[in-house]
């Protein structure tokens, strides 16, 4: 996921990335940890422009899914999406 972000990117915006991802993981309020670097990790993708949201349910063709990370987005005229385990 992040090669693919980060591809579009300028060579300094793709450091800062780096850098944040590395020195932004860390606990804050009652908040498990886990749970705060995926916060983190959703407003950072939401930088970039695209439209991030966490713990949500997913309805598939027979059934539905509980995905930590749902990540949209418009590419060369399609409606793309990640899933983010």
């Amino acid at each position: 996921m992040w090669r693919s972000l980060v591809a579009h990117l300028t060579e300094g915006q793709a450091a800062a990335v780096v850098v944040r991802c590395h020195i932004g993981i860390c606990q804050t309020g009652s908040m498990p940890q886990w749970k705060d670097y995926q916060e983190q990790s959703a407003t950072l993708v939401r930088q970039f422009g695209f439209n991030a949201e966490t713990d949500v349910v997913v309805k598939g063709s027979q059934a539905s899914h509980d995905v930590d990370g749902l990540v949209t987005y418009s590419h060369a005229g399609l409606d793309l999406m990640w899933i983010v385990e």
